[in-house]
């Protein structure tokens, strides 16, 4: 609709009928003001050129107002029929803005979903990876402690009278290194398990950290060939004595399987914060990895000709040690990789000896 088809509509509207009734009138206008909004004509353009067709209406000359009052009486009752008009387009330009603003925003909110859909799907898509390694590496060192136990077992059944003392003490000695393997590889599994389900129950007691190191030391000096330096201290920390264990146990073993050949195990105290630290002179651990070998299935390949480890331990480390109110951290500096156990100081208080 252009703006002359939108004067003559108007004045049409206004003179055409031959009622005289003034509001059944400026109603009629309304109307067709709003018809008119829809298709597109200003109506405030269209009123300001209408007052000689309004001036017709009201029975003055539109070419020469004769009074002040009658110029006043038609520019209130213009302003009266303009004024629904006004708050319509005003409205209108008002819906219009938040119509816009609410687009912007949705379309905002579908990229950040999106992008967040697409992160979750990565993520779990590499999960779902990373367990189907630990269901093969799982089979494996299961299975490799268990040959090596069900075997010897055999081999000492059949051959025990044909056997020296000697003979029989090496055998049983592998077959007692081998059930220890297979039991805290199950013992990994459960804990896993049991943190997974919020069922993992922890205590939080004095703990000798010489104490520990002492029955950690006389059995890993039996187990492996590796000598392992244990710089005891007169630490004691708050923590579940048995989930320390199991946290300096786990930590060991990856160093005597993935790093240097010498380790140091040993403690620090600052202030309310002890730091037990198990050290190795292998190579560093790769920038990119240094987070993810504490997630869980996720096994480093940096050591070539190794099987592929469960990637169990340190995940299982790191989250005893935050419910322990501690935490886990690898750092590599001057050839010592180190992975730093941090725990509540708990000098001042009495000990309880680790089981």
């Amino acid at each position: 609709m252009t703006l002359s088809v939108g004067t003559e509509a108007f004045h049409d509207l206004l003179v055409a009928p031959a009622s005289g009734d003034l509001s059944e009138q400026l109603s009629r206008a309304y109307q067709w003001g709003r018809r008119a909004l829809e298709d597109g004509v200003s109506l405030l353009d269209i009123l300001a050129e209408h007052t000689a067709s309004i001036t017709t209406l009201l029975g003055a000359d539109a070419a020469e107002p004769t009074t002040a009052e009658e110029i006043a009486r038609i520019s209130a009752i213009t302003q009266e029929a303009l004024a629904p008009f006004e708050m319509a387009y005003r409205g209108y330009q008002e819906a219009n803005r938040a119509l816009i603003a609410s687009n912007d925003n949705l379309e905002a909110l579908v990229i950040a979903r999106t992008v967040e859909l697409t992160r979750i799907n990565g993520h779990l898509t590499q999960q779902l990876a990373l367990k189907d390694g630990f269901v093969a590496a799982v089979s494996h060192e299961l299975r490799t402690p268990l040959t090596s136990v069900l075997g010897f077992a055999e081999e000492l059944d059949i051959q025990w009278p044909n056997l020296v003392d000697e003979d029989r003490r090496d055998l049983l000695g592998t077959v007692v290194d081998q059930a220890r393997e297979l039991s805290m590889l199950v013992e990994d599994l459960l804990v896993a398990a049991r943190i997974d389900r919020d069922s993992l129950h922890i205590l939080k007691e004095p703990v000798s950290v010489a104490d520990l190191f002492g029955k950690l030391a006389s059995t890993f000096d039996k187990a492996l060939s590796t000598r392992i330096e244990w710089q005891n201290g007169s630490a004691v920390v708050i923590a579940d004595a048995l989930r320390v264990r199991q946290i300096v146990r786990n930590l060991v073993l990856n160093a005597v399987r993935h790093g240097g050949p010498q380790i140091q195990v040993s403690t620090t105290t600052v202030d309310e914060q002890v730091t037990i630290e198990v050290a190795d002179n292998g190579d560093p651990i790769p920038d990119d990895e240094r987070e993810l070998i504490f997630e869980s299935f996720y096994a480093s390949q940096r050591v070539q000709g190794l099987a592929p480890s469960v990637g169990l331990g340190l995940a299982i480390s790191r989250r005893l040690a935050q419910m322990m109110a501690g935490e886990l951290t690898y750092t590599h500096h001057e050839g010592w990789g180190t992975f730093s156990l941090t725990l509540p100081n708990g000098a001042g208080v009495s000990t309880t000896p680790p089981d």
